[in-house]
Protein backbone atom coordinates (compact mmCIF):
# COMPACT_ATOMS: atom_id res chain seq x y z
CA UNK A 1 0.00 0.00 0.00
CA UNK A 2 1.59 3.55 -0.65
CA UNK A 3 2.01 5.63 1.96
CA UNK A 4 1.01 9.23 0.30
CA UNK A 5 3.95 12.03 0.41
CA UNK A 6 2.59 14.46 2.60
CA UNK A 7 1.97 11.75 5.27
CA UNK A 8 6.01 10.82 4.75
CA UNK A 9 6.58 14.56 5.58
CA UNK A 10 4.34 14.39 8.81
CA UNK A 11 5.95 11.19 9.47
CA UNK A 12 9.08 12.50 9.40
CA UNK A 13 8.03 15.94 11.34
CA UNK A 14 6.80 13.50 14.21
CA UNK A 15 9.58 11.56 14.58
CA UNK A 16 12.18 14.47 14.70
CA UNK A 17 9.94 15.70 17.52
CA UNK A 18 9.53 12.90 19.61
CA UNK A 19 13.24 11.89 19.37
CA UNK A 20 13.37 15.77 20.82
CA UNK A 21 11.37 15.90 23.46
CA UNK A 22 13.16 12.73 24.89
CA UNK A 23 16.97 14.17 24.38
CA UNK A 24 16.59 17.38 25.06
CA UNK A 25 15.59 19.07 28.51
CA UNK A 26 15.34 22.85 28.45
CA UNK A 27 15.83 23.27 32.16
CA UNK A 28 20.33 23.90 32.45
CA UNK A 29 20.41 22.73 35.48
CA UNK A 30 19.61 19.29 34.31
CA UNK A 31 21.45 19.17 30.83
CA UNK A 32 22.02 16.06 29.11
CA UNK A 33 24.70 14.87 27.32
CA UNK A 34 23.54 13.85 23.85
CA UNK A 35 25.75 10.98 21.83
CA UNK A 36 25.50 10.81 18.26
CA UNK A 37 26.33 7.34 16.29
CA UNK A 38 26.38 7.20 12.61
CA UNK A 39 24.28 4.81 10.43
CA UNK A 40 25.64 3.52 7.90
CA UNK A 41 23.71 4.73 4.38
CA UNK A 42 21.21 6.21 6.42
CA UNK A 43 17.59 5.59 5.35
CA UNK A 44 15.37 8.10 3.92
CA UNK A 45 12.39 6.97 6.26
CA UNK A 46 13.18 5.19 9.33
CA UNK A 47 11.17 4.93 12.62
CA UNK A 48 10.35 2.09 14.37
CA UNK A 49 12.60 1.16 17.54
CA UNK A 50 12.58 -0.65 20.21
CA UNK A 51 14.69 -1.34 23.06
CA UNK A 52 15.24 -5.17 23.17
CA UNK A 53 15.78 -8.09 26.52
CA UNK A 54 19.22 -8.79 24.84
CA UNK A 55 19.93 -4.85 26.10
CA UNK A 56 20.39 -3.54 22.54
CA UNK A 57 18.73 -0.94 20.93
CA UNK A 58 16.85 -2.01 17.45
CA UNK A 59 15.10 -0.26 14.16
CA UNK A 60 14.58 -0.59 10.74
CA UNK A 61 15.95 1.72 8.09
CA UNK A 62 12.56 1.39 6.25
CA UNK A 63 14.15 2.09 2.45
CA UNK A 64 16.45 -0.48 2.54
CA UNK A 65 14.40 -3.24 4.10
CA UNK A 66 17.34 -3.58 6.71
CA UNK A 67 16.80 -4.43 10.43
CA UNK A 68 19.93 -2.98 12.41
CA UNK A 69 21.00 -3.85 16.09
CA UNK A 70 23.20 -1.11 18.13
CA UNK A 71 24.55 -1.65 21.32
CA UNK A 72 25.10 1.07 23.77
CA UNK A 73 28.48 2.41 22.65
CA UNK A 74 26.89 2.44 18.42
CA UNK A 75 28.26 -0.64 17.31
CA UNK A 76 25.68 -1.68 14.92
CA UNK A 77 25.03 -4.87 12.94
CA UNK A 78 22.33 -4.78 10.03
CA UNK A 79 20.72 -7.69 8.80
CA UNK A 80 18.76 -7.71 5.78
CA UNK A 81 14.60 -8.02 5.82
CA UNK A 82 13.79 -11.08 3.61
CA UNK A 83 11.12 -11.19 1.35
CA UNK A 84 8.12 -13.98 2.11
CA UNK A 85 8.55 -16.37 -0.75
CA UNK A 86 7.44 -14.99 -4.29
CA UNK A 87 5.31 -12.34 -2.45
CA UNK A 88 6.08 -8.59 -3.24
CA UNK A 89 8.23 -7.05 -0.72
CA UNK A 90 6.52 -4.44 1.47
CA UNK A 91 7.76 -1.07 1.21
CA UNK A 92 7.53 -0.04 4.56
CA UNK A 93 8.43 -2.99 6.79
CA UNK A 94 7.58 -2.13 10.76
CA UNK A 95 5.43 1.34 9.77
CA UNK A 96 7.20 2.95 12.89
CA UNK A 97 6.49 -0.02 15.52
CA UNK A 98 8.64 -2.50 17.06
CA UNK A 99 8.39 -4.47 20.45
CA UNK A 100 10.37 -6.60 22.44
CA UNK A 101 8.14 -10.07 22.23
CA UNK A 102 9.14 -10.78 25.72
CA UNK A 103 11.60 -14.05 24.53
CA UNK A 104 14.39 -12.84 23.51
CA UNK A 105 13.64 -11.55 20.37
CA UNK A 106 12.25 -8.41 18.63
CA UNK A 107 8.83 -7.92 16.44
CA UNK A 108 7.67 -5.75 13.50
CA UNK A 109 4.81 -5.92 11.04
CA UNK A 110 5.14 -6.45 7.01
CA UNK A 111 2.53 -6.66 4.47
CA UNK A 112 4.33 -8.36 1.70
CA UNK A 113 1.84 -9.53 -0.35
CA UNK A 114 0.89 -11.48 -3.76
CA UNK A 115 0.00 -9.41 -6.66
CA UNK A 116 -2.86 -8.51 -7.18
CA UNK A 117 -3.97 -8.76 -3.07
CA UNK A 118 -7.12 -11.08 -2.57
CA UNK A 119 -7.00 -11.47 1.17
CA UNK A 120 -7.06 -9.04 3.92
CA UNK A 121 -3.57 -10.28 5.20
CA UNK A 122 -0.11 -9.25 6.61
CA UNK A 123 2.62 -10.91 8.91
CA UNK A 124 4.27 -10.58 12.25
CA UNK A 125 8.08 -11.12 11.57
CA UNK A 126 10.13 -11.63 14.58
CA UNK A 127 13.91 -11.45 14.84
CA UNK A 128 15.81 -13.62 17.78
CA UNK A 129 19.24 -12.00 18.64
CA UNK A 130 21.21 -13.38 15.48
CA UNK A 131 18.93 -11.54 13.06
CA UNK A 132 17.14 -14.65 11.71
CA UNK A 133 13.63 -13.68 10.76
CA UNK A 134 10.62 -15.54 10.60
CA UNK A 135 6.82 -14.80 9.70
CA UNK A 136 3.52 -15.46 10.69
CA UNK A 137 0.70 -14.69 8.68
CA UNK A 138 -2.53 -12.73 10.39
CA UNK A 139 -5.30 -12.24 8.47
CA UNK A 140 -7.75 -9.33 9.17
CA UNK A 141 -11.53 -10.74 9.59
CA UNK A 142 -13.99 -10.15 6.89
CA UNK A 143 -16.57 -7.76 8.33
CA UNK A 144 -19.82 -5.61 7.19
CA UNK A 145 -17.49 -2.63 8.10
CA UNK A 146 -14.26 -3.45 5.93
CA UNK A 147 -15.99 -5.73 3.17
CA UNK A 148 -16.35 -3.17 0.98
CA UNK A 149 -12.94 -2.38 1.06
CA UNK A 150 -10.11 -3.31 -1.36
CA UNK A 151 -7.93 -5.79 0.09
CA UNK A 152 -4.84 -4.07 -1.30
CA UNK A 153 -5.47 -1.40 0.52
CA UNK A 154 -5.29 -3.41 3.66
CA UNK A 155 -2.43 -3.54 6.14
CA UNK A 156 -1.32 -4.05 9.63
CA UNK A 157 0.69 -1.07 11.21
CA UNK A 158 1.57 -1.50 14.82
CA UNK A 159 2.06 -4.30 17.31
CA UNK A 160 2.34 -4.50 20.55
CA UNK A 161 3.42 -7.85 22.66
CA UNK A 162 1.36 -9.07 25.89
CA UNK A 163 2.68 -11.88 26.58
CA UNK A 164 5.03 -14.27 24.92
CA UNK A 165 2.09 -15.87 23.08
CA UNK A 166 -0.19 -13.15 22.23
CA UNK A 167 0.08 -9.39 20.25
CA UNK A 168 -1.83 -6.32 20.09
CA UNK A 169 -2.07 -5.69 16.52
CA UNK A 170 -3.26 -2.41 14.54
CA UNK A 171 -4.03 -2.86 11.33
CA UNK A 172 -6.88 -1.18 8.63
CA UNK A 173 -6.27 0.92 5.66
CA UNK A 174 -4.89 5.11 5.88
CA UNK A 175 -6.68 5.72 2.68
CA UNK A 176 -10.43 4.46 3.73
CA UNK A 177 -10.59 5.82 7.43
CA UNK A 178 -10.55 1.88 8.55
CA UNK A 179 -8.96 0.59 11.58
CA UNK A 180 -8.87 -2.66 13.45
CA UNK A 181 -7.45 -3.61 16.79
CA UNK A 182 -6.78 -7.54 16.72
CA UNK A 183 -5.51 -9.87 20.00
CA UNK A 184 -3.78 -12.57 18.06
CA UNK A 185 -1.77 -15.58 19.48
CA UNK A 186 1.71 -16.71 18.30
CA UNK A 187 0.25 -18.42 15.80
CA UNK A 188 -1.80 -15.91 13.84
CA UNK A 189 -5.24 -16.88 15.02
CA UNK A 190 -7.68 -13.91 15.65
CA UNK A 191 -8.44 -14.40 19.26
CA UNK A 192 -10.59 -10.55 19.56
CA UNK A 193 -10.83 -7.73 17.80
CA UNK A 194 -12.71 -4.32 17.82
CA UNK A 195 -13.06 -2.51 14.53
CA UNK A 196 -14.56 1.15 13.90
CA UNK A 197 -14.16 3.57 11.04
CA UNK A 198 -12.20 6.37 11.94
CA UNK A 199 -10.19 9.39 10.43
CA UNK A 200 -6.66 9.05 8.87
CA UNK A 201 -3.35 9.01 10.00
CA UNK A 202 -4.75 7.93 13.61
CA UNK A 203 -4.10 4.33 13.44
CA UNK A 204 -0.20 5.35 13.91
CA UNK A 205 -0.37 6.00 17.72
CA UNK A 206 -1.06 3.39 19.71
CA UNK A 207 -0.01 2.19 23.58
CA UNK A 208 0.39 -0.39 25.79
CA UNK A 209 -0.07 0.63 29.63
CA UNK A 210 0.99 -1.65 32.50
CA UNK A 211 -2.03 -3.85 32.71
CA UNK A 212 -1.88 -5.01 29.24
CA UNK A 213 -4.56 -2.79 28.04
CA UNK A 214 -4.08 -1.35 24.19
CA UNK A 215 -4.75 2.26 23.96
CA UNK A 216 -5.48 3.78 20.53
CA UNK A 217 -6.18 7.58 19.32
CA UNK A 218 -8.78 8.29 16.91
CA UNK A 219 -9.98 11.29 16.25
CA UNK A 220 -10.97 13.78 19.01
CA UNK A 221 -11.17 10.46 21.33
CA UNK A 222 -8.76 7.65 23.11
CA UNK A 223 -10.01 4.14 23.25
CA UNK A 224 -8.85 1.98 25.56
CA UNK A 225 -9.54 -1.71 24.42
CA UNK A 226 -9.07 -4.47 27.52
CA UNK A 227 -7.76 -7.75 26.56
CA UNK A 228 -11.77 -9.01 26.02
CA UNK A 229 -11.92 -6.61 23.34
CA UNK A 230 -14.24 -4.43 25.73
CA UNK A 231 -13.58 -0.85 24.74
CA UNK A 232 -14.06 1.74 26.65
CA UNK A 233 -14.00 5.92 25.28
CA UNK A 234 -12.38 9.34 26.61
CA UNK A 235 -13.03 12.41 24.62
CA UNK A 236 -10.76 14.44 24.23
CA UNK A 237 -11.20 18.11 24.62
CA UNK A 238 -10.16 20.82 21.27
CA UNK A 239 -8.18 17.51 20.04
CA UNK A 240 -8.45 16.54 16.91
CA UNK A 241 -5.60 14.28 16.22
CA UNK A 242 -2.80 12.82 18.65
CA UNK A 243 0.70 13.05 17.96
CA UNK A 244 2.24 10.49 20.36
CA UNK A 245 0.54 8.52 23.34
CA UNK A 246 2.72 6.83 26.62
CA UNK A 247 2.12 5.07 29.12
CA UNK A 248 3.66 5.79 32.97
CA UNK A 249 4.46 3.26 36.07
CA UNK A 250 1.48 4.97 37.60
CA UNK A 251 -0.95 3.55 34.86
CA UNK A 252 -1.38 7.52 33.29
CA UNK A 253 -1.53 8.10 29.87
CA UNK A 254 0.27 10.66 28.31
CA UNK A 255 -1.29 12.61 24.85
CA UNK A 256 0.89 14.90 22.73
CA UNK A 257 -2.02 16.71 20.21
CA UNK A 258 -0.95 16.72 16.71
CA UNK A 259 0.10 20.37 16.28
CA UNK A 260 -1.00 20.74 12.53
CA UNK A 261 -3.91 21.36 11.31
CA UNK A 262 -4.20 20.30 7.71
CA UNK A 263 -7.31 21.66 6.66
CA UNK A 264 -6.64 25.25 8.10
CA UNK A 265 -2.51 24.91 7.35
CA UNK A 266 -1.59 26.31 10.77
CA UNK A 267 -0.54 24.51 14.09
CA UNK A 268 -3.55 23.56 16.06
CA UNK A 269 -4.01 22.68 19.65
CA UNK A 270 -0.20 21.78 19.94
CA UNK A 271 0.59 24.06 22.81
CA UNK A 272 -0.75 21.56 26.14
CA UNK A 273 -0.04 18.42 26.82
CA UNK A 274 -2.55 16.29 28.21
CA UNK A 275 -2.44 13.42 31.10
CA UNK A 276 -5.41 10.96 31.84
CA UNK A 277 -5.72 9.11 35.15
CA UNK A 278 -7.34 5.74 34.67
CA UNK A 279 -8.21 5.58 37.81
CA UNK A 280 -10.50 8.81 38.09
CA UNK A 281 -11.14 8.59 34.23
CA UNK A 282 -10.30 12.28 34.13
CA UNK A 283 -7.84 14.38 31.91
CA UNK A 284 -5.79 16.88 33.14
CA UNK A 285 -4.01 19.36 30.00
CA UNK A 286 -0.94 21.31 31.13
CA UNK A 287 0.27 24.20 28.98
Amino acid sequence: MKLPQFKIKHLLFILVLGISSILFNTDQTNAYTVQSFPIEAPSTLGCAITDGEDGNIWFIKTSERKLVKSNNQGTMTEFDIPAIGQLDPDPYPGFCSMAADGAGGVLFTSNDRPSPQTARSGYIRRADTNGEINSTLITIPETTINSGLAPSRMGLFRIENIDNDNYWVVGGSLEDAYNIVMKVNSSGQVLTFWETEIGEGSILNSVKDESNNLWIAPLGKLVKLNTDGQASVFPLDNIVNVTALESDQLNNIWIYPYPFDEDNGNLGAGNKLGKLNVNTNTITYYP
